[in-house]
C-alpha cells in the first residue's frame, strides 16, 4: 500500500526535515509552504534532496482562518492524485510528528483498506439560527487581513456586527441538510479523494458559497464526504492535539509533560510542535518510540 504525504507548512523547514525523513519508503510527499514565508534556497535545495519529495509548492499566501487555507490543501490533494501513486492521503501540518513507528504506520493502513479517518461534528441546518452558524452566515476578510492580531480581531468584529446589524447574510446551506466540522487534519482513501475531487470540479457551487466564511478547511471536505460517502468514514483522524491552551497555545504546544498522554494514545501522529517546548519530547519520541534500537 502507498501513501502520500501532503505537508501544509508555513514555518521552520529545519523542523519537518525529520518528519520527512520518517517516510522513507512507499510513501510520497508533496509539500505547500505558504508563500507570505520566508523559504531560502539553501532550505529549497535540502527539501528536494529527499527522493520521497515529489513536489514543493508556493501556490497560495495562506491566511489563518480564510478560505487561502482549504484552497491550498484541495492543490496538494490534485497534485498528489495526478500522479496516481497513492492508495492513502494523509493531510499533515509542518509542526505534525509522528509518534507511531514507521512499520505501524503501514500495517494500520494496510488492515483498514477504504476507510477515511477524519474528526467530524454534525450540525443540522435546521438550527441556523444557532450562534455557531455566524461563521457561515456572514462574510470574512480573514485572506485580506490578519485575522489573529488584536487589529485584525476588531476590524472582523465590527465586520459582523455590521452584517448582522443591516441583515447582510448568507440564507442557510442550500446543498445538504447537515454541515459537519472537525480538524482539516485526516486521512483519505485514493476512492475519497477521487470523489471530493470530482465533486469539487462538478459541483462548484458549493466550493464557492462556502469561500467566504470562518475556516472553511474546518468543514468544507467533513460535509461533502461524510454526508456524501458516509459509509465509509471514521470518525477519527488519529490525531494526538490537545485543546487545553497550553504553552501559550491553542491547540496546545506539545512537551515532554504530555509524555504519559502521547504514549497512552492510539493516535498515530501529534500536534503541535512549536520549540523549544517540543524538543526534549521529540528526543524521546526518537530514541524510545520511532527509532528505539
Amino acid at each position: 500500500m502507498t501513501h502520500a504525504i501532503l505537508i501544509l507548512a508555513h514555518k521552520n523547514p529545519e523542523m519537518f526535515v525529520p518528519l520527512i525523513e520518517y517516510f522513507k519508503q512507499e510513501c510520497a510527499v508533496y509539500i505547500h509552504y505558504d508563500r507570505n514565508a520566508l523559504l531560502t534556497e539553501k532550505e529549497v535545495t535540502r527539501l528536494h534532496s529527499f527522493p520521497q519529495v515529489k513536489g514543493l509548492y508556493r501556490q497560495f499566501s495562506v491566511h489563518w482562518g480564510g478560505y487561502s487555507v482549504l484552497q491550498a490543501e484541495l492543490f496538494l490533494l490534485q497534485q498528489a492524485y495526478n500522479d496516481g501513486f497513492a492508495d492513502y492521503y494523509h493531510v499533515i501540518s509542518g509542526q505534525d510528528y509522528p509518534i507511531k513507528p514507521f512499520h505501524v504506520f503501514l500495517d494500520f493502513f494496510e488492515s483498514h483498506p477504504m476507510l477515511d479517518f477524519m474528526e467530524y461534528k454534525a450540525y443540522p441546518v435546521t438550527g441556523w439560527d444557532n450562534s455557531f452558524f455566524d461563521r457561515f452566515r456572514y462574510t470574512y476578510f480573514y485572506d485580506m487581513i490578519d485575522g489573529r492580531s488584536p487589529q485584525g480581531k476588531a476590524f472582523m468584529g465590527k465586520a459582523v456586527q455590521l452584517q448582522a446589524q443591516y441583515g447582510v447574510a448568507q440564507e442557510p446551506l442550500p446543498y445538504f441538510p447537515v454541515i459537519y466540522k472537525g480538524s482539516q487534519w485526516m486521512s483519505l482513501s485514493s476512492d475519497a479523494v477521487s470523489f471530493l475531487l470530482t465533486y469539487t470540479r462538478t459541483h462548484p457551487q458549493f466550493c464557492h458559497w462556502i469561500e467566504r466564511t470562518f475556516a472553511p478547511e474546518e468543514s468544507y471536505i467533513q460535509t461533502v464526504l461524510v454526508n456524501l460517502r458516509g459509509g465509509s468514514v471514521v470518525n477519527d483522524n488519529l490525531r494526538f492535539i490537545l485543546w487545553t491552551g497550553e504553552n501559550g497555545n491553542n491547540p496546545s504546544n506539545l512537551s515532554i509533560q504530555h509524555w504519559d498522554q502521547i504514549v497512552e494514545s492510539n493516535a498515530i501522529f501529534a500536534r503541535k510542535m512549536e520549540p523549544p517546548y517540543c524538543t526534549e519530547l521529540i528526543r524521546m519520541i526518537d530514541e524510545t518510540i520511532l527509532y528505539a534500537s
